[in-house]
């Protein structure tokens, strides 16, 4: 029964991250997969007692930080935006320059 168990398990979790990389990227997969270590750590401290030492403590920090600051929506995110609208400011600000098409006849010469 253990080993349906763990099979189970495991075609759960190929699944789940199938569907996390089809409507996310690779990085955010990278972050699901430390939040979950953090998340089994703190609840196999919660129920069982085991000891979180300072490297789990300082991870958890990186973790959360870089998180927080992956999904920043501040100067960086903006950047784009700022270039689009500098580049659409200066298309329109270029003249319009009316051309006029010459048509030929058939024989080469134009009208």
């Amino acid at each position: 029964m253990a080993a349906v168990i763990a099979v189970v398990s495991s075609a759960m979790g190929g699944l789940i991250v199938a569907a996390v990389l089809k409507y996310a990227d690779s990085v955010l997969k990278g972050y699901a997969t430390a939040a979950s270590v953090i998340l089994t750590g703190m609840l196999s401290w919660a129920f069982f007692g085991t000891t979180l030492d300072l490297h789990f403590v300082l991870a958890t920090v990186t973790v959360t930080c870089s998180v927080f600051m992956y999904n920043d929506k501040g100067a960086a995110a903006a950047a784009p935006l700022v270039h689009a609208a500098l580049a659409e400011s200066d298309a329109k600000a270029e003249p319009e320059i009316d051309r006029e098409i010459e048509l030929a006849e058939p024989d080469g010469r134009s009208r």
